[in-house]
């Protein structure tokens, strides 16, 4: 038996500052929204299942804006800051439930499957000063690229082991959305991580998607 301590997350890509509040601090790279924690398991019984798990019903990864800060499990004794994400992107929640509920049907506990989800992204785990960071927050937008099963190291390290991969909604050469409307979200949240791009032209269908061309000026 192989055990793991794993979860299923989409990682996190959101315009984080360089310089942040002293803490044990999760990696950029690292940052991610958990979807359903399933703790210490044996991973040979789980990997064959993962061919049939579901998947998100979407093409481009999900978005949305990273809008208040958290304090976790309370502001009076927080092991955790992290911040909330209220998705844009329609129907992360329903694909939660489809997942936690396969999951358990298959024989896994999920942590905090019967309460309502909260969908946040880390920042750093204690000792952090409270005041530090609820003072340097600020709300910024998020986007993932993938749907991934990590595996949780130590030194707060986190490995992707199995991922679902969409296409990036925001990209150095171009701005995609599944609708007009979630294109012009996309492109407003695109600002935030540089404001120098410039957007090309008028948007256009390829591929059932609809594009705007960016370039960044130096």
């Amino acid at each position: 038996m192989t055990t793991k301590r794993v979860f299923f997350a989409f990682d996190a890509h959101a315009p984080w500052k360089k310089q942040e509040p002293k803490g044990r601090l999760i990696r950029h790279s690292d940052r991610h929204v958990t979807v359903a924690f399933l703790g210490n398991i044996d991973y040979e019984a789980l990997e064959p299942l993962l061919a049939e798990i579901p998947i998100p019903d979407m093409r481009i990864g999900p978005i949305g804006i990273i809008d208040y800060p958290l304090f976790l499990p309370n502001s009076d004794h927080p092991h955790v800051f992290a911040a909330h994400v209220d998705w844009l992107t329609p129907g992360i929640d329903e694909y939660r439930n489809r997942l936690t509920g396969w999951l358990i049907e298959h024989g896994y506990a999920i942590a905090h499957a019967d309460t309502p989800w909260l969908p946040h992204t880390t920042y750093c785990r204690k000792p952090f000063d409270s005041e530090e960071w609820q003072k340097q927050f600020a709300p910024m937008p998020l986007y993932s690229t993938a749907l991934h099963l990590y595996e949780s190291l130590p030194q707060l390290c986190y490995e992707p082991i199995w991922s679902h991969h969409f296409l990036p909604p925001i990209s150095k050469e171009r701005i995609i959305g599944e609708t007009e409307a979630m294109l012009n979200a996309h492109v407003k949240a695109a600002e935030a991580f540089d404001p120098k791009m410039q957007i090309a032209g008028q948007p256009y269908l390829e591929d059932g998607l609809w594009v705007k061309d960016v370039q960044s000026s130096n």
